[in-house]
């Protein structure tokens, strides 16, 4: 009778082990940021069919050792519905400033207009260091622009890494609700 028990107590110890250790060695910051990167305004609207909009930055960090990859990015949109969203996902070269540039570029977003959801699948794995960090880019229409003021996107835990989705099980990660507004 008390090794059942005895079991059941060493493996909830177990779980509380793994689950302060993964929430210690793994965390994802969502940093809101609502930057025009535009020089020449009108001329780019019309080559790219919108404003380039610095929407945020998306930062993996990992203490652990563990070899861990990611290989898709979804960002849920909550807040009216949207035709269609075009973006796209570019990664920071260590040591360098972000620059919305070719080689830096990750992949482009594709739209899910029934899901809301805007979809970075990434052409190969990326492996995860000790920090890595994304940068989210919008085209955005100028006649679309106040669409996204009343609104905001949130990262899906299930396209995350195991380790990840763990250390966020109980957290909400959103680009702040008031990132769009003036």
């Amino acid at each position: 009778m008390q090794q059942p028990f005895l079991f059941y107590i060493i493996f909830l110890f177990l779980v509380i082990v793994r689950f302060i250790n993964t929430a210690d060695n793994f965390t994802i910051t969502l940093e809101p940021t609502w930057k025009n990167l535009e020089q020449r305004k009108t001329k780019n609207i019309r080559k790219f069919g919108g404003k380039w909009i610095l929407a945020g930055s998306i930062t993996f960090k990992k203490k652990a050792k563990d070899t861990v990859t990611l290989g898709k990015i979804y960002l849920q949109w909550h807040g009216p519905t949207l035709e269609n969203v075009v973006g796209s996902l570019y990664k920071k070269k260590p040591d360098k400033d972000f620059l919305p540039i070719e080689e830096n570029i990750l992949t482009d977003g594709k739209w899910n207009k029934k899901k809301q959801t805007l979809m970075f699948n990434f052409p190969s794995y990326e492996y995860l260091g000790a920090v890595n960090t994304f940068y989210v880019v919008l085209t955005i229409p100028p006649d679309r622009e106040h669409h996204l003021k009343n609104g905001h996107f949130s990262l899906e835990k299930r396209c995350l890494p195991g380790p990840y989705r763990e250390c966020i099980y109980n957290n909400k990660l959103a680009f702040n609700k008031n990132l769009f507004q003036d």
